[in-house]
Parts: C-alpha cells; structure tokens; sequence
C-alpha cells in the first residue's frame, strides 16, 4: 500500500511539473548557454593564440615565453619515446641545442574540460638538435591547464607524422627536400 501511494503521489507531482504554464520565461537559460558557449570560444581562441605564441617562442629562442607558456611540472614525451622537464627543455633552447628555424603548428582542434584542455594538432619543424637534423611533421597533443585565470601547458607529446606530399614549388616542398 506505502508503494502504491509512493507511485501515486510520484505521479501527481510529475503531472503537476509538466502542466507548468508555457508563459515561463526561457530567456536566463538561454542567455546562460551563449554566455558559456561565448565562454568556449573565447577559450578555444585563446589556446589556439598560446599554441602559435609557443612556437613562435621555439622559433626566436625565447626562453621567457617559453617559461610563462610551460608549467612547472611540465612533462614532454618526444617521438623517440625520451621524456624532458620544462627545466631541460629551456636549457637545450637556451645553449642551442635545439635550434629551429621552421616551427609551425596548424590543424589545431581543441577539446575543452573545464579548466582543463587538450589540444591536438600538426607541428611542421625543420631544426637541429644535439646537431643532428631533427626536421619533420608531427602529430601533436598538448595537455592544458587553467591556473591563476592563465592557461598553461602541462603535459606534450608528438609522434612522427607521416610525410606530407606537397606540389612541387610550395613551401612544404622547398622546406623537406
């Protein structure tokens, strides 16, 4: 009998929830879904702008973009399977151990989690490292985190992509030769 009323007075109320006037006003959820939505663009902008700002700081050598963009902490996983800290990251920029004269990212998609981002796309290098060519395309991922209202990479990984077939006479084609 306590679970027939249980099912009855369910019901009644869910009648009741339903048969609220249309009249009701969906005006603050619909401005709070663009508000968010503006939210993730903005956010999405703003990676995508950090991503080319870290490659252009690899591409001039400059250690303290690379030190704002980087988080402490920050771990890097190479194509080789070899894993680096901000710290050696910056020193082997610094030295000249890594030395790029390509350094673009593009085919940048970006997936928001609250204050936490992923970001996955393309980086075309042509550079030496340890004087040894290190020129190729790569598929990247980049783990990104929102800390003090800035975002900042926390976590990268590339592995080798394969070759780009370019038409003869483009930059891809001059660059890889």
């Amino acid at each position: 009998m306590k679970t027939l009323f249980t099912l009855i007075s369910a019901i009644c109320v869910g009648g009741t929830l339903l048969a609220e006037p249309a009249s009701q006003s969906t005006a603050p959820l619909t401005a709070k879904v663009a508000g968010a939505a503006d939210e993730l663009a903005a956010a999405k902008k703003e990676l995508i702008q950090l991503e080319n700002e870290w490659a252009k700081a690899y591409l001039t050598r400059d250690v303290s973009a690379l030190d704002r963009i980087v988080a402490e902490g920050w771990a890097f996983t190479g194509a080789d399977g070899d894993v680096c800290s901000k710290a050696e990251d910056i020193a082997d920029v610094a030295s000249g151990t890594f030395v790029a004269t390509v350094f673009e990212v593009s085919d940048l998609k970006v997936k928001l989690f609250g204050d936490t981002a992923v970001v996955v796309g393309r980086q075309t290098v042509r550079a030496t490292y340890k004087g040894q060519d290190a020129s190729a395309v790569y598929r990247i991922t980049d783990v990104w985190q929102r800390r003090e209202g800035r975002w900042q990479a926390i976590s990268s990984h590339l592995s080798r992509s394969a070759p780009v077939v370019a038409p003869a006479g483009t930059l891809t084609s001059i660059l890889f030769r």
